[in-house]
């Protein structure tokens, strides 16, 4: 009784093993289709803040590195981690969502988005045919982890974060300039596709500086009284960097 026992797990665990690689017993394997990527600015040049800040971009550029994008995950595993399953940790993006399955998606590289230009193509990245729920990218900084490309005068360069520009919260525009060097992956972005090989779509990463910006009270923040406000002034760091963490700061358009 015992050995038939075995036996008969053993032809289960085979079975679930097939089923997991291939998605079915005898199934093929899914087609790998080429995708056009893009990267834009969610809001060009002038815009206002959650707080009221009317803000107004001089220079604004972004490093990021390698795209991914993942499947639903399996029924079974698809749940919410229980609030510090992972102990103490930085705010990074917004804690809660569900679990992913698989990257099934990716484009491999280092970039920069140019906040007050157009979309700019990235190239195409290589997704296999299917269903998608959720998207991550990692923050990079130029010089550092690669090279993204910018012009030797370019105010980013060796960075991951460069802001320019006025704020005014109806007190008179406050001169900034935030100078970031920061390195973290985000997690969680929405991605709700379908990719088919009779439907390709063209796949557009947005990048808003207004969710970067959300969290800063420009008015309050130059605490060492020079006339504008940089990550040395106190109170800066956190608040931009909540914003640059944060999943709402990513999205994407699908054509």
């Amino acid at each position: 009784m015992t050995c038939h026992l075995t036996r008969t797990f053993g032809a289960w665990l085979t079975a679930a093993t097939l089923l997991t690689q291939g998605g079915c017993l005898g199934g093929a394997e899914p087609t790998l289709l080429a995708v056009p990527i893009e990267a834009v600015s969610a809001q060009p040049g002038e815009f206002t803040t959650a707080l009221g800040c009317d803000i107004e971009l001089e220079a604004g550029v972004i490093v990021l590195g390698a795209l991914q994008f993942q499947e639903p995950a399996p029924l079974a595993t698809k749940r919410r981690l229980p609030r510090g399953l992972l102990g103490p940790t930085s705010a990074h993006a917004h804690p809660g969502h569900d679990m992913s399955g698989d990257v099934q998606g990716e484009w491999v590289g280092t970039t920069f988005v140019d906040l007050l230009a157009p979309a700019t193509a990235l190239g195409e990245g290589s997704f296999y045919e299917g269903t998608y729920e959720t998207a991550s990218l990692t923050l990079r900084q130029d010089g550092v982890d690669g090279d993204a490309g910018l012009g030797a005068s370019s105010p980013a360069l060796g960075h991951t974060l460069v802001l320019t520009g006025t704020a005014d919260d109806s007190g008179g525009p406050i001169p900034f300039e935030l100078v970031v060097d920061h390195t973290q992956p985000i997690l969680g972005i929405p991605f709700d596709i379908t990719v088919a090989e009779d439907d390709i779509p063209v796949v557009t990463l947005t990048v808003d500086p207004a969710q970067i910006l959300g969290h800063l009270a420009f008015a309050e923040l130059d605490t060492d009284a020079d006339g504008i406000v940089t990550v040395a002034d106190e109170g800066v760091t956190n608040p931009l960097l909540f914003g640059l963490e944060s999943n709402l700061t990513f999205g994407y358009e699908i054509q």
